[in-house]
């Protein structure tokens, strides 16, 4: 994501003991048309629904590579305790390039990633993995529900759910959630699916109004 634009997740984290400030915490962040004890039990977070083997497999267009559409391949091989072994392949036209990975339950990379994968591996994580930044702890899938801020200089737009659709994939068609925000009047949406680990298909631009990266989901194996 450009430096010129952060995200910001929703804090969490108040005194236990202090009763008035954990109904005041719900009160702020409960999705709208909820209450305090009655909130909605649709919930997404990264990594959902991820089994050993499982394969995703995406195109990607990022502002690094000049747009120029890559293939990249997520199997995530096995589960170690609570990470997970990851095998990543970056197609660039006739160029493959591969490497292991481990990352924890919500996809967190552990440690640097491999030269094998550079430049690639930064493009991944800053697209297709850009979500991981905000959506480690469950985020309600409900319209309106605010998963975040979005801000550059001093304008500040909420990254919520506007919408519930089906999205068409070149891997099919999926009931999603649109998460969305918009600055300088250029919208982002990124599409969520509840029983999938990562979102499915995403357009997000920069500060400027340039497109940032796309993505689309091509193939599942579950």
């Amino acid at each position: 994501m450009s430096s010129a634009v952060k995200i910001l997740g929703i804090a969490g984290g108040v005194g236990a003991a202090i009763i008035l400030g954990i109904i005041a915490y719900g009160e702020m962040t409960k999705p709208p048309g909820s209450t305090f004890l009655e909130k909605p039990t649709e919930q997404w977070t990264v990594g959902n629904s991820l089994r050993e083997n499982m394969v995703l497999t995406y195109t990607l267009s990022h502002i690094d590579n000049d747009y120029k559409e890559l293939i990249v391949t997520l199997k995530f091989l096995e589960k170690q305790d609570d990470n997970w072994k990851v095998a990543m392949a970056v197609q660039d036209q006739n160029e493959i390039h591969k490497a292991e990975l481990m990352m924890t339950e919500s996809l967190v990379l552990l440690g640097p990633i491999p030269p094998e994968l550079q430049p690639y591996g930064r493009m991944v994580t800053g697209s297709i993995l850009w979500i991981v930044d905000y959506a480690i702890e469950p985020k309600y899938l409900v319209n309106g529900a605010v998963w975040g801020s979005i801000i550059h200089g001093v304008q500040k737009e909420d990254l919520k759910i506007i919408s519930s659709e089906p999205v068409k994939t070149d891997a099919g068609t999926f009931n999603s959630y649109v998460l969305s925000y918009t600055i300088k009047d250029r919208e982002s949406k990124i599409w969520i699916v509840k029983d999938m680990p990562l979102p499915v298909k995403a357009m997000v631009h920069d500060a400027d109004g340039n497109l940032q990266f796309a993505f689309n989901l091509i193939n599942v194996i579950n």
